[in-house]
């Protein structure tokens, strides 16, 4: 994965012993890799350990840490992008 141009990577909370996880992913092509972390932020991903040694384009929405890593390039997810766009729909 490190090789690939291009990864995917969000995080999602998961509950273990009743305490908040995160599940941190990575993907590209063929390849997902889910790791969890009891961070979400700039600790878990210097931890897990793979985007610090990544030169690639990561995949990403908007959150700060991962706009924080300016030795790789970065692209904005589409879903992310539409899930955050406010509609407004104008009198008839």
């Amino acid at each position: 994965m490190l090789q690939a141009p291009s990864i995917h990577v969000d995080e999602t909370s998961f509950r273990v012993d009743q305490k908040n996880h995160w599940i941190h992913v990575y993907s590209s092509g063929g390849t997902t890799l889910k790791l969890l972390h009891r961070k979400r932020g700039k600790e878990a991903m210097v931890d897990l350990n793979i985007i610090p040694r990544y030169g690639g384009v990561i995949i990403h929405d908007c959150w700060a840490s991962y706009l924080s890593y300016d030795h790789c390039g970065h692209g904005l997810c589409g879903s992310h992008l539409l899930r955050e766009l406010t509609f407004h729909q104008q009198p008839g």
